[in-house]
């Protein structure tokens, strides 16, 4: 959902995802001067509750040492910046955010310019793309703060489940879709060591669906680390290795879901399928529920496989997906890599630009990094 809101000289856009709310603030330049910076409130009238959004960052002035993993309400050490991402939020929840511009003094900051802005945030289920961002390596301060300095294995499943935030469970979903005989899984996988990936592949199999995995294969530490995986879960019959001539998979992780051979669904992305990119590095997974896309993936897979060596491959992906003169007039255009320039890069730069203006105005901030918020 996308929903822009102006009351004055204040403006507002804001983004809201499944559980991600991106909010744009927007002054004029000649309304900066005195600005402190932004209040947040957030009203969540699904779960009926108002309170004042968190920071970890401080006036110096009021606050010389905060202390680590401490938070700090908006309303007294206001955001300064012209962005802001609530990472709170729920799926299909209701929120009025309320945005206060801060004057005065740090020690006595002074309601200005305000406006509220109503949202939606998205469902997880039932449309056509499902996309799950994992917090990651982002979120970790917010991490140390609920679990302390523990790896999640020490934790257990609530720091992976926490991590994860749905994209562990959307690639189980997708696997268990390949319900039996007539259904199949085509996969291409980098790294392919993840325990509850690679079991629920080869209860697919048992199931008696059709599952083909390629795998990276190139004479490397990540090859060792595959093949060891594959042949702890006993799915050697079920995996075809990438030798050494072919295209890495590094940029190509794909699962496509099949019905009687014809493409139904695909899930793809830059997670690989691995610990790591699960549930440590910054990753997405996207569940795309339309056939005619799921097509393009499948002819990709079969491109794949073929294993023939970049030079030759890598002209033929370009060929079959070409760049767009109009980016958004299809709204879904499938482009494949490895290319030969960078075209593709900068297609993908076309979306929202928040402005961020004046940011010399905004007076006695600790200069340090401000990451994930939360309550």
């Amino acid at each position: 959902m996308r929903k822009k809101e102006q009351k004055g000289d204040l403006s507002v856009q804001a983004i809201a995802g499944t559980h991600v709310v991106l909010l744009g603030m927007d002054l004029p330049e000649q309304k900066c001067p005195g600005l402190l910076g932004f209040a947040l409130r957030r009203e969540d009238h699904t779960e009926g509750e108002k309170y004042w959004l968190s920071g970890y960052k401080t006036f110096a002035s009021i606050e010389p040492s905060p202390p680590p993993g401490i938070l700090y309400s908006t309303r007294q050490h206001p955001i300064q910046g012209f962005t802001w991402s609530d990472f709170s939020a729920k799926p299909e929840h209701d929120y009025t955010y309320e945005v206060l511009a801060l004057r005065g003094t740090p020690a006595s900051p002074e309601q200005s310019e305000n406006l509220a802005i109503d949202v939606r945030t998205e469902s997880e289920h039932g449309r056509t793309h499902h996309v799950h961002f994992n917090r990651g390596a982002a979120a970790s301060q917010e991490y140390t703060r609920r679990f302390g300095d523990k790896r999640p294995e020490e934790v257990g499943p609530a720091a992976f489940a926490w991590l994860s935030r749905g994209a562990a469970e959307s690639i189980a979903t997708f696997v268990e879709r390949a319900a039996g005989p007539g259904w199949g899984l085509r996969v291409a996988a980098y790294e392919f060591t993840d325990e509850k990936v690679l079991t629920a592949l080869g209860a697919a199999r048992d199931r008696g669906a059709d599952v083909q995995v390629l795998y990276h294969a190139k004479a490397d530490e990540q090859k060792i680390s595959n093949e060891a995986a594959i042949q702890q879960f006993d799915l050697g019959n079920i995996c075809q290795p990438r030798n050494p001539k072919g295209l890495t998979l590094s940029h190509n992780k794909v699962m496509v879901l099949t019905k009687d051979g014809v493409a139904q669904a695909v899930l793809t992305g830059s997670t690989n399928f691995s610990v790591g990119g699960i549930y440590g590095h910054s990753n997405v997974v996207h569940v795309c529920e339309r056939d005619d896309v799921a097509a393009e993936y499948l002819w990709l897979w079969n491109e794949l496989k073929k294993n023939t060596p970049k030079s030759a491959d890598a002209p033929v992906l370009v060929a079959k997906s070409p760049v767009p003169d109009d980016p958004l007039a299809k709204q879904i255009t499938p482009i494949f890599s490895p290319r030969d320039s960078l075209e593709a890069l900068d297609c993908s730069t076309i979306g929202l630009r928040l402005q961020r203006r004046a940011r010399g105005h905004l007076h006695d901030r600790r200069k340090t990094e401000q990451r994930s918020h939360f309550r």
